[in-house]
């Protein structure tokens, strides 16, 4: 066997004697069986790898429209905010004049 050599590849070397033609092909029917095998399960993991980020894009718009959403009503929420405290702020500003209009009757 050659230094750095496939151990998985059984081939015989050219110091090794022939081997039958049946035997040989059966080694290289092997050969060819197993790295097809080794073919086939990496173009399955390939495609689950594509679905993955298929799925995984989907998902990032989905969330990116929520957060969307969300930042709306934040917003709202802040414009809300806003108005209430101003319309506090006024009420107390008249709540006083009232106050002082009502103590000016009496």
């Amino acid at each position: 066997r050659a230094a750095g050599a496939n151990p998985a590849v059984s081939l015989p070397l050219a110091e090794d004697p022939p081997l039958p033609v049946t035997e040989a092909l059966s080694r290289l029917g092997a050969i060819v069986e197993r790295e097809t095998g080794r073919v086939e399960r990496a173009s399955e993991a390939r495609v689950r790898a594509e679905d993955d980020a298929r799925n995984s894009a989907a998902t990032a718009a989905r969330l990116e429209a929520e957060l969307r959403f969300a930042a709306g009503r934040h917003v709202y929420a802040q414009h809300f905010q806003s108005w209430a405290e101003d319309l506090l702020d006024c009420l107390s500003h008249k709540a006083e004049s009232v106050d002082s209009a009502l103590c000016e009757r009496q």
